[in-house]
This record gives structure tokens, C-alpha cells and sequence, in this order.
């Protein structure tokens, strides 16, 4: 059984036709199914009743409104970010303070900010509504993920409200950056000043080749470069 369903499992996600993607893609979109449904729509309105055009007008009244709707809600809001901290370490919680204004005096829904913090992708926080002439803040806890400067580039205001069929943005305010420093470790030592221990460990038994400073002569040992040798004292 289990084989089974991972052989039906491969078959429905398989890609049979990976050329034509390029040019079936917008197919995925859900503007597409909205324009199929208002072609039909239309279809009907012409030939069976004049009543389907009300759906007609219902699609298209959908479509112009989801897309339309983000784009004038986003030029009335904007937003200031800073953060509390001005400088901490790697893997230490920074607290970032968004207030997002909307200069509309209807409220606003579905609001994104997204903020770069060195990850692969944005990190984001989600504010449900916006009341109309209003201004929210609120404080948001991040752990950036390296060193550096951040935001390192200016954060965005999202929204996509209300059906999602696009997305409009608009760019944040920065007036404060956090700069994060390297993590300090504890090192047991350091590969630099591996061969400046004391002398006598130089004539150790066990090291051989001719790494570090001549500081004086050991017995010759399997592994050592004869330019090393010391002639004189080998003679004597």
C-alpha cells in the first residue's frame, strides 16, 4: 500500500511537460480562474440569459477591486522603524519598535512589514487592522542571524487586502540601526602561536621538521630536512 502511494504520489506531481512552463504559468494565478468565470459569465449573458451578466459584473467588480484596493490603501500608510538597542551580539535578542501610521480615515487591514535581518528570507510581523487617522506601535523581539549593520536595506509595508490577487508596497522609515558584533569565544589556543611554546618543548621527542625559530640542536629525527642539520655538532 505504501508503495502504491508513492507511485501515485510521483505521478500526480510530476512535471510530463517542463517546456511549457514558461508559457502556462500565469495559469497558477487566480486572476486566471476569475477571467475564465467571467468569459463564461459573458457566454451565458449572450446566449442563454441576459441575468448571467450580473455575475459578469460581480467578477469584474472582484477583479478591479483586488487590485485597486492595495494600491490606494498603501499610499496612505506609512511606518517608522528603530530599534532599542544600538549595538549587541550574535545570538542576542534585539527589540525592534514599528509604528505603522495610516493616514486614511477608514480602517486598514492585512499590513506586512517586512524587515531584512540577514536570513535567507525577510522576517515578517502581521498587523491585523489599522484603525482609520491612527497610529500603532508595537514592539517586535529579533535575533538577527550574523554581524553586521541592520536593516540592511529599507523595510517595506505589505498589504494584499482583500483577495490577494496582488500586493502593493511601500518603503518604511529607518531612525535607528542596530550593529551587531561578532560573538567572543573562548579559544583553548591559537594556531599562530602554536610553535612559540618554551624551548623545551622545541626538543621535544616527539616534533620533528624545521617549522618555528633555531633556538638550539636536537638528535636528528625521521622527517627533518638535512639543510637543518648542524654539521659541526653532528662531527663533534
Amino acid at each position: 500500500m505504501a508503495v502504491f502511494g508513492s507511485w501515485l504520489a510521483g505521478l500526480l506531481t510530476h512535471d510530463f511537460c517542463p517546456g511549457v512552463n514558461r508559457w502556462v504559468y500565469w495559469v497558477k494565478r487566480p486572476i486566471f480562474t476569475l477571467l475564465i468565470a467571467m468569459g463564461i459569465a459573458l457566454v451565458c449573458a449572450v446566449f442563454v440569459s441576459p441575468v448571467a451578466l450580473i455575475s459578469c459584473a460581480a467578477i469584474m467588480a472582484v477583479i478591479l477591486l483586488g487590485y485597486c484596493w492595495p494600491q490606494v490603501t498603501a499610499r496612505g500608510l506609512s511606518a517608522r522603524l528603530r530599534f532599542l538597542e544600538r549595538r549587541i551580539t550574535e545570538g542576542e535578542t534585539a527589540h525592534a519598535i514599528v509604528a505603522v501610521r495610516n493616514a486614511w480615515p477608514w480602517p486598514v487591514w492585512g499590513v506586512t512589514v517586512e524587515v531584512d535581518l540577514g536570513g535567507p528570507g525577510p522576517a515578517e510581523v502581521s498587523l491585523a487592522r489599522v484603525a482609520g487617522w491612527s497610529t500603532v506601535e508595537f514592539t517586535w523581539p529579533c535575533v538577527p542571524e550574523c554581524r553586521g549593520e541592520y536593516p540592511r536595506r529599507p523595510p517595506r509595508l505589505t498589504t494584499s487586502f482583500p483577495f490577494g490577487l496582488t500586493s502593493a508596497t511601500r518603503d518604511a522609515e529607518i531612525e535607528r540601526q542596530l550593529l551587531v558584533w561578532p560573538a567572543i569565544v573562548e579559544l583553548d589556543t591559537l594556531a599562530d602561536v602554536a610553535e612559540t611554546r618554551p624551548a623545551e618543548d622545541l626538543f621535544s621527542e616527539t616534533r620533528t621538521g624545521d617549522s618555528g625559530d633555531m633556538l638550539g640542536t636536537r638528535p636528528f629525527r625521521h622527517g627533518d630536512s638535512l639543510r637543518r642539520v648542524h654539521w659541526a655538532c653532528r662531527a663533534r
